[in-house]
């Protein structure tokens, strides 16, 4: 598995979590500031979230459908 790093914020995630690019790689885990994110065949799932945002916040930035199951944590907490 692939795991990549980006230093983008939450008005940076529309971008980063745009459109798959055609590079080739396939990241199976997305770490950023305000959240870790998983990339699986059932879609995008919100691993972890930044103190005081939640998923939907997160979602309301993104075109894609974001999921979260019960064991969504608060980043840094685990």
């Amino acid at each position: 598995s692939v795991v990549g790093l980006s230093s983008s914020t939450l008005d940076d995630l529309g971008a980063l979590l745009g459109p798959h690019s055609e590079s080739g790689i396939q990241i199976s885990r997305l770490i950023c500031p305000v959240a870790v994110f998983d990339f699986n065949e059932d879609g995008v799932q919100v691993r972890e979230v930044r103190h005081g945002l939640t998923a939907a916040d997160l979602q309301e930035r993104l075109a894609l459908t974001l999921w979260a199951g019960p064991d969504l944590k608060e980043l840094g907490t685990h």
